[in-house]
């Protein structure tokens, strides 16, 4: 008869069930299913001496009743087979870890609750960094909305004009040279007076150098 794997269950379940229900279903070895000389992929530890552990643990807790799942022994993946030791191999499950430590078969399909993202695709899981991340504060304009201000600058630019001539008590008619005077027929008509004034002065002049000789 076919063994029944994790992946086989087709039941919608959280994260933490298929954790759960992974970590109930594998075995627990006797001495005589492992190569004593061989030891965990995960801590290093030789099988012998953890069978030693596990066996002096199941005399101190004779006759107690434990409804959670031992976390001594020798454990089995099934699918590639390897042999860890259960307290590494439920740790290694319990961090969303569901691939095999040692050759990376996916054994149990498996996704965080919030950050699925997370999880590599040999299933692995692996914590994102923190996305607390500052939001930008720079707000990029569009086109209109930069339109908008320069028509709003313009408007407050006139304002500021009409301001100018409130307090310089011009009305708003009025301006600083006549509207049918241009720049240049300003600068002729004041070359001209300049000129009148400067014959005025020669005529003065004259007239004191002929009182003289007299």
């Amino acid at each position: 008869m076919a063994a029944i794997t994790i992946a086989d269950v087709d039941i919608p379940m959280t994260a933490q069930d298929r954790i759960r229900l992974a970590i109930h279903t594998l075995p627990t070895l006797a001495a005589k299913d492992v190569n004593l000389d061989d030891s965990c992929a995960i801590c290093l530890n030789g099988f012998a001496s953890i069978l030693e552990e596990n066996e002096n643990a199941v005399q101190e807790d004779a006759g107690e009743d434990r409804d959670a799942p031992s976390e001594l022994g020798i454990t089995r993946l099934v699918g590639c087979g390897h042999l860890f030791c259960r307290k590494d191999l439920l740790e290694w499950i319990r961090g969303f870890h569901g691939s095999c430590p040692t050759c990376r078969h996916i054994f149990l399909e498996i996704r965080p609750p919030s950050d699925s993202d997370g999880e590599s695709s040999d299933g692995d899981y692996f914590p994102n960094e923190e996305e607390d991340e500052e939001e930008d504060d720079f707000i990029i304009e569009s086109d209109a909305d930069v339109d908008f201000d320069f028509e709003v600058d313009e408007m407050d630019l006139g304002l500021e004009i009409g301001e100018i001539w409130e307090d310089s008590g011009m009305d708003d008619g009025e301006s600083w040279a006549d509207e049918e005077t241009t720049y240049s027929e300003a600068d002729m008509s004041l070359t001209g007076e300049l000129d009148a004034l400067a014959e005025d002065a020669d005529d003065t002049l004259c007239g004191v150098d002929e009182g003289s000789d007299e």
